[in-house]
């Protein structure tokens, strides 16, 4: 018999709208996405694995939540994890 496997869908952006400056917005460097809440949800739920998908656009200042990580990150070879393994991919 198979494990039992559940799937999770989070998807944390921060607001787009109200950016008087799309400049300002450029200048960041980083795009909408915040890592944070996804990491909160790991720590409290405790997944046997995180699978994370993203274009590594975001700050890492996230609390490590102690389950095995794994990061896809798409068209951003330059990114590198505090945690976990990074495995990169063109799409």
């Amino acid at each position: 018999m198979a494990p039992k496997c559940t799937a999770y869908w989070l998807c944390w952006s921060w607001p787009m709208f109200g950016f008087r400056s799309r400049k300002w917005m450029i200048s960041a460097n980083y795009g909408g996405t915040r890592i944070e809440p996804t990491m909160d949800w790991a720590t409290k739920n405790k997944p046997t694995v995180l699978l994370v998908f993203s274009d590594g656009q975001f700050r890492q200042h996230y609390t490590n939540p102690k389950s095995p990580i794994v990061w896809l990150i798409n068209d951003n070879p330059s990114f590198r994890a505090k945690v976990g393994k990074v495995i990169h991919y063109e799409a």
